[in-house]
């Protein structure tokens, strides 16, 4: 699975080197462009990108940090935000608004890989996930989590252990705090991709591989090309003998 992003910008040449991220990083897909406020934040909330970049010199938006802060009344998980400017004076507000990187125009090609393979990094290296429920905390190690499932408004974690627990927060929420090896497979489940032992497209089933025993998990047609992606990935990476 890839990272999904988008510009705030009405700079055409800032906007086209942007778009051709997915040239370098195959990953990155961006979901939609414009120098407009309401329309980034229109996409912002369809689109739900795990990145933004933002143009400080937009003129059309007065002021970005404003912007930016607005979705907390709406997003329960904010994109992160990478400030694009010509001038180094919004670096103390850059910090303080909690951006995750803060570039200069006119925006060399290594800078902005770097601040990629960051986002990349961050999102992928993170060990662990703590799930709180009032004053209890259960931190799980993301290797040993095996799937996830959708209770109503909760969400159960099965654990490889054959344990479950239980998070007071909504499956879509997840897939958002996740890192890309956790693939929605279902409108009720989202797998651990590196736990997959078998997707058998006949019968629309994902076979996982717990301590002892295995598990299958349906997957839907809505989010079968979320499967066929995952096993090209693995054809990719990994032996084949047909």
């Amino acid at each position: 699975m890839g990272f999904t992003y988008s510009i705030i910008s009405d700079d055409a040449e800032l906007i086209s080197k942007l778009l051709e991220l997915p040239i370098d990083f195959k990953e990155f897909t961006c979901v939609g462009y414009t120098g407009n406020g309401e329309r980034a934040c229109d996409i912002i909330l369809q689109s739900k990108p795990q990145f933004v970049f933002i143009d400080l010199d937009n003129p059309r938006i007065n002021d970005p940090f404003s912007f930016v802060n607005q979705f907390y009344q709406f997003l329960e998980v904010l994109p992160s935000f990478i400030a694009i400017s010509a001038s180094k004076n919004y670096a103390y507000e850059v910090i303080k608004n909690d951006f995750i990187d803060y570039l200069l125009k006119p925006l060399p090609l290594f800078e902005l890989r770097k601040s990629l393979m960051r986002f990349k990094k961050k999102m992928t290296d993170s060990g662990q996930i703590c799930l709180k429920s009032y004053s209890d905390y259960h931190f799980l190690k993301l290797k040993h989590i095996l799937y996830l499932k959708a209770d109503n408004n909760t969400t159960d974690f099965y654990l490889t252990s054959g344990d479950r627990v239980v998070a007071f927060k909504s499956l879509k929420i997840y897939q958002q705090l996740l890192p890309v090896e956790f693939v929605r497979v279902h409108k009720s489940y989202i797998v651990n991709s590196n736990l997959i032992r078998r997707i058998n497209f006949a019968k629309n089933r994902i076979s996982l591989e717990e301590l002892v025993s295995v598990t299958e998990i349906p997957f839907s047609k809505k989010y079968q090309d979320n499967v066929t992606r995952l096993r090209d990935s693995f054809f990719k990476t990994n032996l084949s003998f047909d």
